[in-house]
């Protein structure tokens, strides 16, 4: 809870209209921080990144992408390529001690010629995404686990390769039901599901029945 701080609403704001601009980036930021969160890499707090970084950089990835821009692809019908241009891009391509971020506008900038101090310690290897409502603030800043964030997405583009390549050369029954997501997070979903009932529970005893929308 914050007070006399709208940061948060303002940043919620600029989510839902790029939310209405692009339909894809909520299904990808989901997976995105499913992935940080089991290894502990989703907290600014412990050098990771959180939610509104990664929106960030799944729509930077987006404004930026040929194919998105020239309107030849739809990316909610592309998730898998996405995630996939996610991974390899940030993972194996992006050089965070050189090179920021900025989604307002959409542009990729160089560190040592950025206007404002708090984006040019090119001794840091780390993101630097410009707060989309507030030019001088770094909403990365606290991602000193930037190398470890990045292996992480290498290792889930890697692993993700080796899986679709398996199943491509399996027979059909060998395939059916297999995810090509479990190889990066796939896990013990028990104590979810046990949460998930207990608060269905309390809602049909202190309000009513559930309503499928």
């Amino acid at each position: 809870m914050s007070f006399e701080n709208d940061t948060g609403l303002i940043a919620n704001k600029t989510f839902q209209e790029w939310k209405a601009q692009f339909p894809a980036m909520p299904i990808l930021v989901t997976i995105i921080k499913h992935l940080l969160a089991m290894r502990g890499l989703n907290e600014p707090v412990n050098g990771g990144i959180g939610g509104f970084s990664v929106t960030c950089l799944v729509v930077s990835l987006l404004q930026n992408m040929p194919q998105v821009k020239s309107g030849t692809m739809i990316p909610e019908h592309h998730l898998g390529e996405i995630l996939m241009e996610f991974f390899d891009l940030y993972g194996n391509e992006f050089n965070t001690s050189t090179t920021g971020i900025s989604v307002n506008p959409p542009k990729l900038f160089s560190k040592s010629a950025a206007r404002d101090v708090v984006y040019r310690d090119l001794h840091a290897q780390k993101f630097s995404i410009i707060d989309p409502n507030r030019a001088d603030n770094d909403i990365a800043g606290g991602s000193s686990n930037t190398p470890a964030i990045q292996n992480c997405f290498s290792a889930a583009y890697t692993a993700l390769q080796q899986s679709m390549n398996t199943l491509q050369h399996s027979n059909l029954e060998s395939r059916r039901n297999q995810s090509i997501l479990r190889c990066i997070i796939g896990g013990n979903y028990e104590s979810f599901r046990l949460q998930r009932d207990h608060l269905a529970h309390l809602h049909e005893e202190l309000i009513g029945p559930i309503e499928d929308e």
